[in-house]
């Protein structure tokens, strides 16, 4: 596997998990982010571009890995698993911070879409989920 072409979206999760990682009291009471839920807008395009990222970057693997042949569902599968971790590591190692179904959920969204959008840009679609 080339990690080269993955590199952008390494990145973006380590920018993820500092994200998720910053106390409570860091984050404004004020303007958008007091908008009920407005955290699940934040998770879902977190994830989105993550989603994009890492579908890229497996798009450009060696001709014939099955990372190469089915980018999209390694990106969701990934994301998955990555956004079950997140919630795991705010539920049982950073004080003031829980974990949530929801977030998971809003997470996995995000990396389908994002996913979704990177076929829709390189007019693939069949090969989407196949």
């Amino acid at each position: 596997m080339a990690l080269k072409y993955l590199l952008p979206a390494l990145g973006w999760a380590l920018m993820i998990l500092l994200a998720i990682s910053l106390p409570p009291n860091n984050i404004p009471k004020t303007g958008l982010f007091n908008i009920p839920h407005f955290d699940k807008l934040v998770h879902f395009a977190l994830f989105a571009v993550w989603g994009l990222l890492l579908s890229a970057g497996f798009s450009k693997q060696k001709k014939g890995s099955l990372f190469k042949q089915h980018p999209a569902m390694m990106a969701i599968t990934a994301g998955i698993i990555y956004a079950i971790l997140t919630e795991l590591f705010q539920h049982f190692f950073l004080s003031g911070r829980q974990g949530s179904f929801f977030d998971v959920l809003a997470d996995l969204f995000g990396t389908v879409f994002g996913a979704f959008v990177l076929q829709w840009i390189m007019r693939k679609p069949s090969k989407f989920f196949i």
